[in-house]
């Protein structure tokens, strides 16, 4: 069973999250925390293995232990042995994330370098080491915690939640184990307090408040929950508001889960077929002499934003750039795209593009394995209300979504690190627009944006 713990689930009296300044090498300095209140485990390991260049220290209150704090607000109760012997799962198995998008490594933000139980405090604290720089980033395998970073050196607080898997856990009231949350106990298992399934959390008049008892814990997440208007977040700080019952940790990490896959967009072959019958048509028919042609050709150019260049020390890796560009109708120029692909040109081979792919006989299964429909949330509708005057595509770059190194994620995602040939890049250009297209196929908007696609590809 997995389980969330939501932020501010407890309340520790205290900041969840501080950055460790270091004064010089070694001399240590706690902001605003006093080194006594810190788990001296911790202590120590800053002293023998300090944060390498890149690295910031933070240091993470986790949770604390039943015996002391009680359940959390959604009804887990992690008992005092349980922390003391499950806390090294979280250097072992759990990573700094964003909004519990915990299922890829290089999608971290940090790596936690010590777990220890401070048995004055009766609570689980943690030694955060989060990415600074980008070679911090680099070297652990992850992004830059830029927002994180900003967010606790401006003296602000981060929403911090975690994530951990349960073989079972147990009812307070009648001792009842599952496995999840369809084996909790009801009012005919557990007759006192009617059971875990309608009334977790709920205190009775005898003051006992019926929770789910977490012996075993495994911890492999932590994340920061840092955007409210995100569907993760609202799941997390709002969902609670819209019920009067408590929502456990198991039914918030199901919650999370279902609006993760929600929030994916789906567009299948028969959409991006739709879209590849569309630029083909603008391929064939759109006149190089027309007045429409030449009006595209200035919207083109009045639209674009040089990409600068990308080999320079201060631009981000972005592992999913075309997701990224794509939810904010934005695309690459031809140029860009073989810059970031350390190719050259290849503009003189995209003309019949669309027409070509279109012929060919495999075309079912490019477009069911187009490289360039990677995961990432949609935000059309927030496009279609911002751009809706418009009359056609608004082509822009953003200067922060830039690649600097050949080998990122991005060649390995769009696959297209063995591309040779001219040809051979125009046809995974043509593929990079479909893909584009399609997710606004039925926008007012999309012959327009066809049209600008196809003239984009003209010399």
């Amino acid at each position: 069973m997995l389980k969330i713990i939501p932020p501010g689930s407890q309340d520790f009296g205290d900041s969840i999250a501080e950055i460790i300044e270091f004064r010089s090498g070694k001399q240590l300095k706690l902001c605003k925390r006093a080194a006594e209140r810190t788990a001296a485990e911790l202590l120590a390991v800053l002293d023998k293995a300090p944060p390498r260049p890149g690295e910031v220290a933070v240091h993470l209150i986790a949770l604390g232990a039943g015996e002391y704090f009680g359940p959390n607000r959604n009804g887990d109760y992690f008992p005092e042995a349980a922390c003391i012997k499950y806390k090294d799962t979280f250097v072992k198995h759990a990573r700094f994330y964003r909004n519990h998008r915990h299922h890829d490594k290089s999608k971290s933000y940090g790596i936690v370098k010590a777990a220890a139980y401070n048995d004055k405090a009766k609570r689980i604290e943690l030694l955060v080491y989060l990415n600074g720089t980008k070679e911090a980033a680099d070297r652990n395998g992850g992004l830059i915690a830029d927002k994180e970073l900003e967010k606790l050196r401006n003296g602000e607080q981060i929403g911090v939640s975690m994530s951990c898997r349960v073989p079972y856990d147990v009812c307070s009231g009648c001792g009842n184990k599952a496995r999840s949350r369809a084996e909790y106990c009801d009012s005919s298992m557990c007759v006192k307090y009617g059971g875990l399934k309608y009334n977790i959390g709920r205190t009775f008049d005898d003051g006992h408040t019926l929770c789910a008892i977490n012996p075993i814990c495994d911890w492999f997440d932590i994340s920061h929950v840092y955007q409210p208007a995100d569907r993760i977040a609202w799941v997390l700080g709002h969902v609670k508001h819209a019920s009067d019952k408590v929502i456990s940790g198991a039914e918030l990490a199901e919650l999370v889960l279902a609006a993760q896959r929600s929030s994916l967009p789906k567009v299948p072959v028969a959409q991006q077929k739709r879209a590849l019958e569309k630029l083909a048509l603008y391929e064939r028919t759109l006149s190089r002499n027309s007045v429409e042609y030449k009006l595209l050709k200035e919207a083109v150019a009045s639209r674009l934003i040089p990409l600068p260049p990308i080999l320079g020390r201060d631009h981000q890796k972005i592992d999913h750039l075309f997701a990224a560009m794509n939810k904010h109708g934005c695309v690459l120029h031809p140029d860009q795209f073989a810059h970031v692909f350390n190719r050259g040109s290849f503009r003189y081979a995209l003309g019949g593009v669309f027409t070509r792919l279109s012929r060919r006989a495999d075309i079912d299964k490019l477009l069911e394995t187009n490289p360039y429909m990677v995961e990432g949330e949609s935000e059309l509708d927030r496009f279609v209300e911002k751009h809706a005057a418009l009359n056609s595509f608004v082509y822009v770059t953003p200067t922060s979504l830039l690649v600097d190194d050949k080998k990122s994620c991005i060649i390995k995602t769009a696959g297209v690190e063995n591309v040779k040939t001219a040809e051979a890049l125009a046809l995974q250009y043509g593929l990079y627009q479909i893909a584009l297209l399609s997710r606004y196929i039925d926008h007012p908007n999309c012959n327009a944006m066809a049209a600008m696609l196809v003239t984009l590809n003209r010399p």
